[in-house]
């Protein structure tokens, strides 16, 4: 089941075209508007949105001002989480062996979206499989 669901995962987390083409009109926007202040590049942290939380009532009314896309299950977000769960699940020795062919082939791959899906994928496995993906890093980026 392995060889053939994990590499489906590794290509559902490369973005659509409509959302490359998205982020390439956003970037050449911001390449417009100048340098980029300290407050456009500060860290960001995120606060938890489960209940009970302990949050304060206030945040509760902006909740609804929050909701945009980058709240929305894609299948990009949906491959990754299921990447991250199975790797946590199952581990690595039946994880890497069929994952490792296609994150070598889509790190060495010409296409900068596809390059870019294999290093979230590494990023979705690296807890689940960290100690045993270490030695194969210099096969899959030399």
């Amino acid at each position: 089941m392995f060889p053939q669901l994990l590499p489906q995962l590794l290509r559902g987390m490369v973005y659509p075209r409509d959302k490359i083409e998205e982020l390439m009109e956003a970037n050449a926007l911001d390449e417009i508007g100048g340098a980029d202040r300290a407050q456009d590049v500060a860290p960001v942290f995120h606060k938890s949105r489960t209940k009970g939380g302990g949050d304060d009532d206030s945040d509760e009314e902006d909740s609804d001002d929050d909701l945009d896309d980058d709240n929305e299950w894609t299948l990009r977000k949906c491959s990754a989480a299921s990447l991250d769960a199975l790797s946590g699940m199952f581990g690595a020795p039946n994880i890497l062996p069929p994952l490792l062919p296609a994150l070598q082939e889509g790190l060495g791959h010409s296409d900068q979206w596809v390059r870019e899906a294999s290093i979230l994928a590494l990023g979705a496995v690296a807890d689940g499989c960290k100690d045993e993906l270490a030695p194969h890093l210099p096969q899959l980026h030399p």
